[in-house]
């Protein structure tokens, strides 16, 4: 797949709102900057933030725990 053919331009134009949404989403509420100098100080918030955005989402997805089947997702 290259740049500037046909099947580039479908999977990108279909693909990019999706990650543009969820930069948008990691950066908001002022988490542009981070906190302290260095990625190991930093490393532990950060993945604090991605799962609490993926959590938010699969509950929205309609993530449920089921007695028997364990933890499901159920469509509404």
């Amino acid at each position: 797949m290259f740049a500037g053919t046909d099947h580039f331009d479908d999977t990108y134009t279909s693909l990019r709102p999706m990650i543009e949404r969820t930069i948008a989403r990691l950066l908001r509420d002022n988490h542009r900057r981070v906190r302290f100098r260095g990625i190991d100080k930093n490393r532990h918030p950060w993945s604090v933030r991605c799962a609490t955005i993926n959590l938010k989402r699969l509950l929205y997805l309609g993530l449920d725990l089921d007695s028997d089947r364990g933890w499901t997702i159920n469509p509404t």
